[in-house]
C-alpha cells in the first residue's frame, strides 16, 4: 500500500446514457398508447493511473499490485484502464492478473526503466473484442512521447465503437503547445 501513496491516481467516470422510449401514435380511437420504460443507462467507468513505475518504484511490482487491487475493488469494474510511466514487467504482471482485460503496451523509451525494462504507456479494456487502432509519436520534451489507441466492438450505448487511448504529455515542454494537445482530440 506504500506504492498507492506514491503514484498519482486520476479516476474519470464517464456515463453514457441511451434512453429509449417507445411512443406510438394513436391512429384510431381506443386506449392511449403506453410508453415503454426507459432503458437503463449504459455506465462505463474509466480509470487512469500515472504509475511512476520507474522513477518512484524502480520497476517494482508493488505499484502494479495496487493497480490490480484498485481495478478488482471497483464496482463496477472499469471498462478501460489507461496507464502511463509503466515498465513492461509491470504491464505484463497486470495483463496476466487482470482477466478478462486485454490491451497493448507501447514502448516510449526502450530499456529506460531502472530495472532495464522498456518504459511506456498502456491501455487495457475489459473485452476480448478489440483491435489495435494506432500509435502515434508526439512532439515532446526530454523523452519520446506517444499516444496509443485500441478500438473495441462495444458502443457504450452509442452508434460508434469505443476507442480507448493512453498518452503521457509533458506540459512543461516548450516543444508541444496547447494547440498541439488539442489536435490529439481530432
Amino acid at each position: 500500500m506504500i506504492a498507492r501513496n506514491i503514484f498519482r491516481l486520476c479516476v474519470t467516470v464517464m456515463v453514457g446514457a441511451s434512453l429509449i422510449t417507445g411512443v406510438t401514435a394513436a391512429a384510431s380511437a381506443g386506449p392511449l398508447p403506453v410508453e415503454s420504460p426507459a432503458a437503463a443507462p449504459v455506465l462505463h467507468k474509466y480509470l487512469h493511473f500515472n504509475m511512476c513505475g520507474s522513477k518512484c518504484m524502480g520497476g517494482d511490482l508493488n505499484v502494479a499490485d495496487d493497480v490490480i487491487n484498485s481495478v478488482n475493488g471497483s464496482s463496477p469494474q472499469p471498462f478501460a484502464v489507461t496507464l502511463n510511466e509503466v515498465c513492461r514487467n509491470q504491464y505484463n504482471h497486470m495483463f496476466s492478473s487482470l482477466t478478462p482485460y486485454y490491451g497493448r503496451f507501447e514502448v516510449t523509451v526502450p530499456g529506460a526503466c531502472k530495472n532495464g525494462q522498456d518504459y511506456g504507456i498502456a491501455v487495457l479494456v475489459r473485452t476480448a473484442q478489440y483491435t489495435f487502432h494506432n500509435a502515434w509519436t508526439l512532439p515532446g520534451g526530454y523523452e519520446q512521447r506517444k499516444m496509443v489507441c485500441i478500438r473495441t466492438a462495444d458502443t457504450g450505448g452509442g452508434s460508434q465503437p469505443l476507442i480507448a487511448c493512453s498518452t503521457h504529455i509533458d506540459y512543461h515542454s516548450e516543444v508541444i503547445s496547447p494547440t498541439e494537445i488539442l489536435a490529439l482530440n481530432a
